[in-house]
Formats: structure tokens, C-alpha cells, sequence
């Protein structure tokens, strides 16, 4: 459910379009307002991410060397939150990169190119907030359109085009096929040595796998 201010300020983003200029920039502040006080919102889920990531750092005694954050808006400017927030703690290795999905390409475009359903909004809170503003929040981003890589620069100019990568879809073949693998023979080189003594009577592995993609989701 939405909030009365949020309600008032998604109809007056609405309005936006059919006011004068000047009328339309005196809405556009208030909105901007209210959106970067909800990106501060996103410290309680950066706040998740940290617990989670001290939790694993702790049981497998060594630290994070990347995150990965998928569309290029919450989920990117968190993403970068935690990136700083970590490296401030000491793990100055760790990089964030994300990946570029259309949805929210397209509303930055729609945005940006002033179509009548789409009144400056988010585009100008993502570049408020830094993320693509260079590479210090974001290493380096993947889209899975080569016509992406343009659209993303034209809306986050800052960004050097040579860490934008066209990603094909699909399933890299050199990697993901038949190799010979048994369990007798390869199971025990995968385990933590406290799971070995529990596994060690296992004769078959069933995996399932829902759209695996080697690139995003190992």
C-alpha cells in the first residue's frame, strides 16, 4: 500500500507532463526529494547485506571478492552502498558490477527522450546517487542487447563504454558440458572438509537447474 505522500507524489509525476516548464520544474524537486529520501531506505536492505556477507566471511574464514547486482537501478545503488561501506571496513579488493536489464533501460530512456508517461523521475536520482557516475561504485556493467551498451551511455554518459560488455544469452559450451566427471572421483575435491565425513556414501548427484547462466547465477 502506498503511502499519502507517495500516492501525491506519483499523481503530480503524472501532471508533470501537460505543465509549463517552470510549473513542471517546481514539481520535479519535491519528487526528487522524496525519491532520494527513499534510496536512504535502502541502508536497512544494505544493512541485510552486510549481516549476510559477515555471516559467510565468518564460516568460510576468508572475505568477498565481488558483488553482483541485477537492474540498474535499487538493486545497482545498493549494491554500490555496500561496496563502499565494505571497502571502508578494510576489503579494499571487493568490486560491484551489475547487470543492465531493459526494464529499467527503458524507463531511463522514456525519461530522458520526455515521453508524456515518463516525467523526469528515477533517471535523475540514479545519477544523483553516483552508481554509473564512473567506476568507483561499479566496475563494470553487463547488458544482454548490444543496442543496450549504446542506451546506457547515452543515459550515464560518465560511464566508460570499454567496461560495458554485451553479454550473450545462452549457456557457454566450453564450460557447462560433458567432461568425464563421476562422483566416486570428483564429488570430494567440491566439499568442505567437515561435509566430507557426512557425503561419503553418496553414489549419485541429482542437480536441477532453472535458467542457469555461468555468468550471473553460479
Amino acid at each position: 500500500m502506498c503511502s499519502s505522500a507517495t500516492e501525491k507524489s506519483i499523481e503530480a509525476s503524472r501532471s508533470l507532463a501537460s505543465l509549463p516548464p517552470s510549473a513542471a520544474a517546481e514539481l520535479v524537486l519535491p519528487l526528487k526529494e522524496e525519491l532520494l529520501a527513499r534510496v536512504e531506505e535502502l541502508r536497512t536492505v544494505e544493512d541485510e547485506v552486510c549481516s549476510f556477507m559477515d555471516d559467510a566471511e565468518r564460516r568460510e574464514g576468508r572475505e568477498f571478492d565481488y558483488l553482483i547486482s541485477h537492474h540498474a537501478f535499487t538493486n545497482a545503488m545498493t549494491g554500490a552502498q555496500v561496496l563502499e561501506r565494505r571497502q571502508k571496513e578494510g576489503n579494499k579488493k571487493l568490486r560491484h558490477f551489475n547487470f543492465v536489464h531493459g526494464t529499467a533501460l527503458k524507463m531511463y530512456i522514456k525519461e530522458k527522450y520526455g515521453d508524456p508517461e515518463y516525467p523526469l523521475r528515477f533517471l535523475p536520482v540514479t545519477k544523483e546517487h553516483g552508481v554509473f557516475n564512473g567506476r568507483d561504485s561499479c566496475s563494470g556493467i553487463w547488458v544482454n542487447s548490444r543496442d543496450y551498451i549504446n542506451k546506457f551511455m547515452d543515459c550515464f554518459p560518465e560511464y566508460p563504454r570499454s567496461h560495458a560488455l554485451y553479454s550473450q544469452i545462452g549457456v557457454n559450451q566450453k564450460t557447462f558440458r560433458p567432461k568425464g566427471t563421476t562422483v566416486a572421483k570428483d564429488l570430494e575435491q567440491h566439499l568442505r572438509e567437515e561435509d566430507k565425513p557426512k557425503l561419503a556414501g553418496v553414489k549419485k548427484v541429482v542437480t536441477f537447474i532453472g535458467k542457469f547462466a555461468d555468468w550471473k547465477r553460479l
